[in-house]
């Protein structure tokens, strides 16, 4: 009878430590906001400071504190994996590799709208702005195929569109006058992401871009010409995204 009831005890013990193990503490904030994580210490009746997964600590008054409890851990892998519905990616980064073009690296930045269908099947639009001789606005559909989601997710995109010149009508290449014309772009790669929260998470990406810029104006024998910029370079993209 002894060891059944040690046994029992054994048994009770080890649930009650995995439980608060899988427990976080929660303070709620009278504004409606809400930290969760690991309370530092309190002091009654003054503040309370508590720090997240991430390391960020926060301190309040306590008359800033509507309630204190504790709540199941927040499963970044399972939140990462599971979110599905509309995605916001808003990323910055540079195009390198050789080519004719003066801008030898030049910078852009991007933003995807996106709606995830499935755990693994996301679809979007993007737009930008990218600094060539002409500054280019990329517009484009965006597939991603989300895999090997552990606590960062894996996935592989492409991208198929157009380069459209915003300062379309006024470009000078080599001394002479030009106009831009739109022209293509796809953009395979693959890309990681790192939760930062249930909600957003830290974008990497790298691709191999393959676009044209298109320029037409009057050469220097005074007949129509057509310039096209064939480019192959590799696209590095740093950035985040919510879910």
């Amino acid at each position: 009878m002894k060891s059944i009831t040690l046994t029992a005890l054994l048994i009770f013990y080890s649930a009650l430590l995995y439980s608060q193990k899988n427990m976080d503490d929660v303070v709620y904030l009278k504004n409606g906001s809400r930290i969760q994580g690991v309370i530092q210490f309190i002091i009654p009746d003054s503040i309370v400071q508590i720090k997240q997964s991430g390391g960020t600590l926060w301190v309040f008054k306590m008359d800033e504190v509507s309630i204190i409890d504790k709540e199941e851990k927040i499963n970044l892998r399972k939140t990462l994996h599971e979110n599905m519905g509309y995605q916001f990616g808003l990323n910055a980064g540079f195009l390198a590799g050789s080519d004719n073009n003066r801008n030898k690296a030049p910078f852009g930045v991007e933003m995807i709208h996106a709606y995830k269908f499935t755990t693994n099947i996301a679809i979007g639009l993007g737009a930008g702005v990218e600094f060539f001789e002409a500054t280019q606005v990329p517009l484009y559909l965006d597939l991603r195929y989300y895999f090997n989601q552990k606590y960062y997710a894996t996935y592989l995109f492409v991208q198929g569109g157009g380069m459209v010149p915003i300062d379309a009508d006024n470009i000078e290449i080599d001394g002479y006058g030009f106009k831009g014309k739109i022209g293509y772009m796809v953009n395979p790669g693959i890309g990681f992401l790192f939760p930062l929260n249930e909600r957003s998470a830290i974008s990497v990406g790298l691709s191999y871009r393959f676009h044209e810029l298109k320029y037409s104006g009057i050469n220097n024998i005074k007949t129509d010409y057509l310039r096209v910029e064939k480019m192959n370079r590799f696209n590095f993209r740093l950035g985040f995204i919510l879910y």
